[in-house]
């Protein structure tokens, strides 16, 4: 706003400062001027030319800087702005200053470090992930979302699924010491026999109810076997004992009978006890780490592959990409599965910040982004647009950065015009002044050159690329 407001007085107050002077010097050297007047003309003189040098010198600067930049398209003679006519010169300049001294690869490494990008991308992540589950909604379509990653890609999570179902109960099985179970099952049962008698007879039912139902098929075996064996007697002893087998009425629905009589009776069941009581007792008895002789380990080597087929076969269809679809169809609630998304979100996001702490984890995420930014292109994407840009954008660009500084050339323009003015009426005056200014910027240029860096070329580069060097 300052230099605005400096432009404008400059246009309007230095033209009315020439025309006052101009009108002062007709005024007083023209036919109203009188003898008592005639001593200010040499003032009004000096008044008029510094007024016009000032003007000229402001002016010519003032053009100079417009025609920068007017006009924007060639005219008729040929005419157009410098920026304009040279714009794909120096957008390509503009390209390769910006990619190799400040978009190159150290240097977005550098930003990106300094930036903390992995840090703020994770806590943006973080902020809006949150705030997304939290609306309902966004439960449904994440519902939604689910099934249908499910069943697009259930051709190849299936056979996945049950590979990783498998391994798993191989993994869970062979890290069970089945014969030390088996030998704690059978202590178990020894000791509930001895302090519990009465509640382990019940282990006796199903036991009973198993022979009682394979009785008829036991039946017709004794017979089948009593037959064979009759008929492979001789002549006499054969025919002796179809007769009492005649005579006994011994039949397969007599041995049935006789079969279901033993078994309902309790001294079978006191004899069936006794027996599993002393399988047990003789099992603990003979336990030992002798692989030769110990039946724990004999019974845990044959029951471990049996075990690991039953349960595969078992889970066949319990595990599959049909039974995740129907749990979270019919089974999954829209609050549960927004709980568990946002737990699972949640530790997701814990993990990242954990793992991105490390130093070494950094570079690798930083040097992945710089990769990404270098097959963009940069430095065509930055030429295609600067060449892109119309003339009046370009002098908008301009004007943005170094405005402050037009204005102060326009400035130093009347400065010295004025200087060139008091030349040509008081020379001493303008040799005191010049010579003042000329020790104050031979000063301030020595005193700031020995404090800070300048520019050179650096060498096997093109002209627009410079290095920092210390002098």
């Amino acid at each position: 706003m300052p230099q605005y407001v400096i432009r404008r007085v400059c246009l309007i107050g230095l033209p009315l400062l020439l025309l006052t002077a101009v009108s002062l010097l007709y005024w007083f050297d023209g036919a109203l001027l009188s003898d008592e007047t005639h001593h200010l003309s040499p003032w009004l003189n000096a008044f008029y030319i510094i007024s016009l040098t000032a003007n000229i010198g402001y002016f010519t600067n003032f053009v100079a800087i417009k025609m920068l930049f007017r006009p924007y398209h060639k005219t008729l003679l040929g005419r157009q702005g410098l920026i304009p006519k040279n714009q794909p010169k120096l957008a390509k300049a503009l390209s390769i200053t910006l990619n190799d001294h400040f978009l190159s690869e150290n240097d977005w490494g550098q930003y990106l470090t300094q930036s903390k990008v992995v840090h703020q991308t994770l806590n943006a992540l973080k902020h809006k992930g949150e705030n997304w589950l939290q609306q309902p909604e966004n439960t449904l379509k994440l519902k939604s979302a689910l099934i249908k990653i499910l069943q697009n890609n259930q051709s190849t999570l299936d056979p996945l699924l049950q590979k990783i179902k498998r391994q798993t109960i191989e993994q869970q099985i062979d890290q069970l010491d089945f014969p030390l179970l088996t030998q704690q099952l059978f202590s178990w049962f020894e000791q509930q026999m001895r302090d519990n008698p009465q509640k382990m007879e019940n282990l006796i039912n199903p036991i009973v109810n198993t022979i009682a139902g394979n009785i008829p098929t036991i039946a017709r075996h004794l017979i089948d076997s009593l037959d064979a064996h009759i008929e492979s007697q001789s002549t006499l002893r054969r025919q002796i004992a179809k007769a009492a087998r005649w005579s006994s009425n011994i039949d397969e629905e007599e041995i049935k009978a006789y079969l279901f009589r033993m078994i309902a009776s309790q001294n079978f069941r006191e004899t069936l006890y006794q027996g599993l009581q002393s399988i047990i007792k003789s099992c603990q008895e003979t336990g030992s780490s002798d692989t030769e002789t110990n039946p724990f380990i004999h019974f845990g080597q044959n029951i471990k592959p049996l075990l690991k087929e039953l349960l595969i076969k078992k889970s066949e269809h319990l595990i599959s990409v049909e039974t995740l679809i129907n749990l979270i169809k019919n089974t999954i609630k829209p609050d549960k599965l927004q709980a568990i998304a946002e737990k699972l979100f949640k530790q997701a996001i814990n993990w990242l910040e954990h793992l991105s702490v490390s130093p070494k984890t950094q570079q690798l995420l930083n040097q992945q982004i710089v990769n990404l930014i270098q097959k963009i292109n940069l430095k065509s994407v930055i030429e295609s647009k600067a060449k892109n840009f119309s003339p009046q954008q370009m002098e908008h660009l301009f004007n943005v950065m170094i405005k402050d500084q037009l204005v102060f050339i326009e400035l130093l323009g009347a400065l010295l015009g004025g200087l060139s003015g008091l030349a040509l009426v008081n020379l001493n005056l303008f040799f005191g002044i010049t010579l003042l200014g000329a020790s104050i910027y031979l000063v301030d240029n020595v005193i700031s050159k020995k404090k800070s860096p300048h520019y050179q070329p650096e060498k096997n580069s093109s002209s627009t690329n410079f290095i920092l060097k210390q002098d």
